[in-house]
């Protein structure tokens, strides 16, 4: 049901593997992004 309002402001994306959490959604969180700061 929130999924809709997600995707509008653009904290989720669609792709092919499913729905995906966008830079902006780990922003607004405080998180950091996967794939930021490791070597592998």
């Amino acid at each position: 049901i929130y999924e809709p309002f997600l995707l509008q402001m653009g904290f989720l994306d669609r792709t092919s593997r499913g729905r995906v959490a966008t830079p902006k959604a780990y922003e607004y969180f405080g998180l950091p992004a996967p794939g930021k700061d490791r070597l592998w």
